[in-house]
């Protein structure tokens, strides 16, 4: 677990500082629009001026897009450290399970076939035509292992 916090720490707070300077950026560009637009209508209640808004958004924007950011990273990694801790209940196969390539023995008794006679056709091919003394087998394994 303590690997799992150490990996929210290492993504989520650059991603957090990240954000919070692009919400510092969106709350400059939102002041901007609030300065160059038409003045609230007089309302006599405190923080309606535009200079108040900017400080309140210099502020809350960066804090919520930080926080956010490091949140959703946090939640991601606790998510993928979930799905890549291994099982308890499961143990490695017996050696015997399985042969080491990962196929079927019979789909590897075939292939085995097959790769023999190409090596033999192959050696055929590389001797002169007179000098072959035994004439190829009458039977032999096609891809689909039927004869």
């Amino acid at each position: 677990m303590r690997a799992t916090f150490l990996r929210i720490l290492k993504s989520g707070l650059p991603t957090a500082v990240l954000l919070a300077g692009l919400g510092y950026l969106y709350a400059i560009v939102a002041g901007i629009y609030l300065d160059t637009t038409a003045p609230p209508r007089p309302t006599g209640l405190p923080g309606t001026d535009g200079e108040r808004a900017t400080q309140a958004l210099e502020v809350r924007l960066p804090i919520l897009m930080g926080g956010s950011g490091f949140a959703l990273v946090a939640g991601c990694e606790l998510l993928l450290s979930l799905w890549r801790r291994p099982d308890a209940g499961k143990t490695a196969a017996p050696p015997d399970a399985a042969p080491a390539s990962g196929l079927d023995p019979e789909v590897e008794k075939l292939l085995n076939q097959l790769l023999e006679q190409a090596d033999a056709a192959d050696a055929r091919r590389s001797v002169p035509p007179g000098q072959i003394d035994e004439e190829p087998a009458a039977e032999e394994v096609s891809v689909a292992g039927q004869r």
